[in-house]
């Protein structure tokens, strides 16, 4: 039974390294230094994410943004923001 697990983990792994990209929304939970929360378990810091000139020094605390995650998972570029209706 724990080869199963461990074979399974193994083909988990890989599917998750083979993706390029990674298309995601996240939330600002600070500006200064930069952090968004993408999940319970992922929160990015400032040296993890790249910024186009259109969202730098404009997004503010609880905004949602769009997310590319660069093969591998290391870095994240930040492409725009969503406004709330």
């Amino acid at each position: 039974m724990e080869l199963v697990k461990l074979i399974k983990k193994a083909a988990s792994e890989v599917n998750e390294t083979s993706c390029l990209t990674d298309i995601r929304i996240g939330t600002i939970i600070n500006t200064k230094p930069l952090t968004i929360k993408m999940s319970e378990k992922l929160i990015l810091g400032e040296k993890q994410l790249l910024q186009c000139k259109t969202v730098y020094n404009k997004l503010k605390i609880n905004d949602k943004v769009v997310i590319i995650r660069k093969t591998g998972g290391q870095s994240f570029f930040i492409i725009d923001w969503l406004e709330e209706k």
